[in-house]
């Protein structure tokens, strides 16, 4: 399984490096053996460094929604790329700024990984559905990770906003960062 990830990312990277301009594409599964539902961004977006050690950093969104608890998840993952640890990877919350205006995430997650010598550092932020609405269509992003400083461009954001249009807007399942069990 590691083995696998480590293919994965390498691939995506690999393909955050040689794609073109952004365009919303989406992938959007369902778990033979889970049921789980996955929309999610089909590669990595490439959002702007404005302060960030490493060199480069990318998004993806994703949708999750698991039938056997009736919970569903909206999320973005924010990768950074680098040779050597930064402040990203211990950085306990993550600072959104929308159009002027503070976003607080519900919960964040976070993963390093290291592939051939580089390290990818991750933070998974968690957001109810308005919120992630919200994300979706605001004129301007600014993300703040430890010291690392974002700006997530519209451009890169599309794919919220396809993932938005797959799920209906009242699919009678609670959001599993909103019922306050954090079982996830």
């Amino acid at each position: 399984m590691r083995r696998f990830l480590q293919h994965t990312l390498s691939f995506a990277l690999l393909t955050l490096l040689i794609a073109g301009p952004a365009v919303a594409q989406v992938t959007d599964e369902v778990s033979s053996y889970t049921k789980v539902r996955r929309v999610k961004s089909a590669e990595l977006k490439d959002i702007d460094i404005k302060k960030y050690p490493g060199n480069d950093a990318a998004l993806m969104a994703e949708f999750e929604s698991d039938p056997e608890s009736s919970e569903s998840t909206w999320a973005l993952s924010f990768y950074g790329f680098t040779a050597e640890p930064t402040s990203m990877s211990s950085a306990q919350e993550i600072i959104i700024v929308v159009d002027g205006s503070p976003v607080q995430p519900l919960r964040i997650e976070s993963k390093s990984r290291s592939i051939d010598g580089d390290i990818i550092e991750i933070k998974k932020a968690f957001f109810s559905r308005p919120i992630f609405q919200r994300l979706a269509s605001a004129e301007a992003m600014k993300v703040t990770i430890g010291a690392a400083v974002f700006e997530v461009p519209k451009r890169a954001r599309e794919d919220m906003q396809t993932i938005l249009d797959k799920i209906p807007a009242k699919d009678g399942r609670r959001t599993a960062s909103t019922d306050g069990s954090n079982r996830r």
